[in-house]
């Protein structure tokens, strides 16, 4: 699950050195969506909404995407099929920005729990339905 895998990038402290391949100090967008497996238009929403703020390389025009912006596209793929609110994913990008892991690492473990709870509720009602349907006599 990529919430999971975010926290373990947080809590190894691999989240602070993200490097970028070939000694490079810029990424384009194609190179950024293929290391962070995000589609480009993505990207591209995420950046029109404010949650990341490339630079433009001044000559062409491109997006620049440096080891700071990966580590917040990572981060907002853990949370972007989650219950948190735009202002909140926000807010969260810029502690991440700001190094402060502590505060972006509980809000992934509170996540994850929050989805385990939703997991067990869901398997208990199925639990429910299937016993509901034996006392009817539904089930062969």
């Amino acid at each position: 699950m990529i919430t999971e895998q975010t926290i373990e990038l947080l809590e190894s402290g691999e989240f602070d050195s993200i490097k970028l391949t070939e000694n490079k100090e810029w990424l384009n967008i194609g190179e950024v969506s293929s290391i962070t497996k995000e589609p480009s238009t993505a990207i591209r929403h995420w950046e029109r909404i404010g949650l990341i703020s490339p630079d433009r390389d001044s000559k062409n025009g491109y997006r620049r995407f440096n080891a700071s912006h990966l580590r917040q596209i990572l981060f907002i793929r853990s949370l972007k099929k989650t219950v948190y609110l735009l202002d909140v994913i926000r807010n969260l990008v810029k502690e991440l920005e700001n190094n402060n892991i502590e505060i972006v690492r509980k809000a992934a473990k509170d996540t994850l729990k929050y989805f385990d709870q939703i997991s067990k509720d869901q398997i208990r009602g199925v639990h429910s339905f299937y016993n509901l349907c034996k006392k009817l006599e539904l089930l062969n």
